[in-house]
């Protein structure tokens, strides 16, 4: 077994290997590509495979729901000036979803629901767009884009500090155990246990991140099709 401490040809140590590879399992992309069966195919199931959950139960679920809705609520502070924007552009395309007596029905965040078609897709006609209103939004996209952009840059830079902070604690418990002798699978697992709290935090502010990037890429895609609604 070769120590954790010991020089790599490359200059890395073992414990710095494994924080790095464990460290980028939080960067990997889910692979929905896949085909179901080919993926059931290759898993050697049990008979516990039938009692398998698909998702959180009990308090577990309670509490990525409540992380679920914090997260949502810091990104409609941080970014409220985009959402102001994509909301008032909807409003204009889409039709507002009414209740029985005709009142608008709003979204825990004020803005309003819409309509969709049966796809899951919203009932929209960009034709009513006038060509005032269209430079009017591009007017307000453009002045909103260097804040946004740096604010999602911030983001970006939170999430990679976390990371590399999961990293270093990662590595430290991994040479730190308490039994010099320890195989590589124990260290892992001790490491593991003491750097879980900034891995998860490196994952909270990871999944902040995408969702900030998200937001820019939408103001874009809208600033595109208003531009090409210009010349169409």
């Amino acid at each position: 077994m070769v120590a954790s401490a010991t020089e790599r040809l490359h200059g890395q140590t073992g414990a710095e290997e494994e924080a790095k590879e464990s460290a980028q399992e939080l960067d990997k992309p889910i692979d929905q590509t896949k085909d179901a069966k080919e993926i059931l195919k290759n898993l050697n199931l049990t008979r516990g495979f039938q009692r398998m959950r698909l998702d959180l139960q009990g308090s577990e679920k309670d509490v990525l729901a409540s992380m679920m809705v914090n997260m949502e609520k810091l990104i409609h502070e941080e970014f409220a000036e985009e959402f102001a924007i994509m909301n008032d552009l909807h409003w204009e395309v889409r039709e507002p979803v009414v209740d029985d007596q005709g009142e608008i029905q709003y979204d825990q965040w004020g803005f309003p629901e819409y309509q969709r078609n049966p796809d899951g897709s919203y009932v929209e006609d960009w034709g009513r767009l006038t060509q005032k209103q269209i430079k009017h939004f591009i007017f307000r996209i453009i002045n909103s884009t260097f804040a946004g952009e740096q604010k999602s840059a911030n983001a970006w830079g939170r999430a990679l500090l976390a990371k590399s902070r999961y990293e270093e604690a990662f590595a430290v418990a991994f040479d730190q155990h308490p039994d010099k002798k320890a195989t590589v699978d124990a260290r892992d697992a001790h490491a593991e246990s003491n750097a879980i709290d900034y891995k998860y935090y490196a994952v909270l502010q990871t999944w902040y991140s995408r969702k900030a990037e998200g937001i820019i890429k939408r103001r874009d895609a809208l600033h595109q099709r208003m531009k090409d609604s210009l010349v169409s």
